[in-house]
């Protein structure tokens, strides 16, 4: 078991990764000290053990199903390359992922040195506020400055503009999907993962989001919880059919419309 795991909070950000999956990456990273080398047509990939990640990695992760998710998601990222050799999982970091070691230095991180110092700081600061307030090139031109009207002061118009620009904004189909994937994790993976988003599925969550109260990603959160909770045996397979519920039969219309009449 590793003790440590250092995650670059910055391109686990800027690369949309969650917690698990930055942890997971991060063991990826070092796979070239502790894994098993496999060369195909040229290339070295490493041999990285599903239970071996479990092994390693025992606060993130304790399922194999949710280890191979997390090897497509990164590969769909195109921060690994991926191959399966038989029963082996072969891993290879590509151009991009060989990045997660650096790192741009942000505002709070800047060496004070090079901000001068403290003592030429201040004299700035007094430099700057004792300006004759009369010249037209500073203060009054800041106090002349008209405010952008905001809400009901909009010109007509305006207001149904933001709403619509509000409303539009672009779908993020796969975090949806994740969502859902996270939310079935956290109940023992009782139903189906999603695997992948096609345009069908892309419709169809264009028509879900129209029937929550709005269409927003804390919200689509909130119904998949209230979804698992709602569920009853024969939604997980307790059928003369064997029959599951999945992601394409909760965030149908008519579900939508019995979890939040506690009629599901």
């Amino acid at each position: 078991m590793r003790f440590n795991t250092h995650i670059n909070n910055q391109k686990a950000i800027e690369w949309g990764l969650n917690a698990n999956q930055a942890a997971l990456f991060d063991l990826l990273n070092q796979s070239s000290s502790w894994a098993k080398d496999v060369t195909i047509d040229g290339q070295v990939f490493y041999w990285v053990s599903r239970n071996r990640v479990i092994e390693e990695l025992p606060l993130f992760y304790s399922k194999t199903d949710t280890v191979y998710r997390h090897f497509v998601e990164l590969a769909k990222k195109e921060l690994i390359s991926y191959q399966k050799q038989g029963e082996k999982d072969l891993i290879k970091l590509t151009e991009k992922g060989k990045t997660w070691n650096e790192f741009t230095k942000s505002s709070s991180e800047i060496d004070p040195n090079e901000l001068g110092n403290k003592s030429d700081t201040r004299k700035q600061i007094r430099i700057s506020s004792e300006i004759d307030p009369t010249n037209n090139n500073t203060n009054n031109n800041i106090n002349n400055t008209p405010l952008t009207p905001q809400g009901e002061n909009l010109p007509k118009g305006k207001s149904e503009e933001k709403k619509l620009n509000r409303s539009g904004k672009k779908i993020d189909f796969e975090k949806i999907a994740e969502l859902w994937n996270v939310e079935n994790e956290n109940n023992d993976s009782q139903l189906p993962f999603v695997e992948k988003v096609n345009e069908e599925r892309r419709r169809a969550i264009k028509k879900f989001l129209a029937e929550l109260r709005e269409p927003t990603l804390e919200c689509v959160e909130k119904y998949f919880k209230a979804f698992f909770a709602a569920l009853k045996p024969h939604h997980l397979g307790e059928n003369d059919r064997g029959w599951r519920a999945n992601f394409d039969f909760a965030i149908k219309p008519k579900q939508v419309l019995r979890v939040r009449e506690g009629a599901l």
